[in-house]
């Protein structure tokens, strides 16, 4: 686990695209999701994932709630939502 971290690591190259990571998780197949939010507009968030192939857009959403309250991912046994 420590080596697929320090992989997915070395390959977040996002040039100051996005400023603070807000909650993760590890998938299946040396994949993680991350959620993060916009250097430009920081109501914006990410949902990126990274892989061995590099970092992959899978979704964008505007978020106007308390900046206490951000969005994060809840994880179970089975699922990451």
């Amino acid at each position: 686990m420590e080596k697929l971290k320090l992989n997915l690591i070395e390959k977040w190259d996002t040039n100051g695209e996005y400023t603070f990571v807000h909650s993760c998780g590890i998938l299946s197949g040396n994949r993680a999701l991350v959620l993060t939010s916009e250097a430009e507009n920081y109501r914006k968030y990410w949902i990126l994932e990274l892989s061995s192939q590099g970092i992959r857009k899978v979704a964008a959403f505007d978020y106007t709630g308390s900046r206490r309250n951000y969005p994060v991912f809840l994880s179970t046994e089975k699922d990451l939502a």
